[in-house]
């Protein structure tokens, strides 16, 4: 497996976590899964405001728990409270 070089940009960081190592998207992110990121990783990239606009922009849902970050990869949510 090749190692990823450092991007750039806090935009580049986001946009490798939609993408495996070829530039297709990831699996979980054509077949509406879940994708998790711990909120130090995104801090140290710089990367909370280009996460955010990323995920508003494919119509992803974003939810922030403890220290991490979860984004549902679809657009078709429906809550059920319980």
């Amino acid at each position: 497996m090749a190692a990823r070089k450092k991007p750039a940009t806090p935009q580049a960081w986001v946009d490798q976590i939609f993408q495996v190592t070829n530039g297709a998207p990831r699996p979980q992110v054509v077949k509406g899964g879940v994708l998790r990121r711990s909120k130090s990783s995104v801090g140290k990239q710089n990367a909370d405001a280009a996460l955010r606009a990323t995920v508003k922009t494919k119509g992803f849902f974003l939810f922030e728990n403890a220290n991490e970050y979860i984004i549902l990869c679809g657009n078709n949510l429906n809550l059920i409270k319980l």
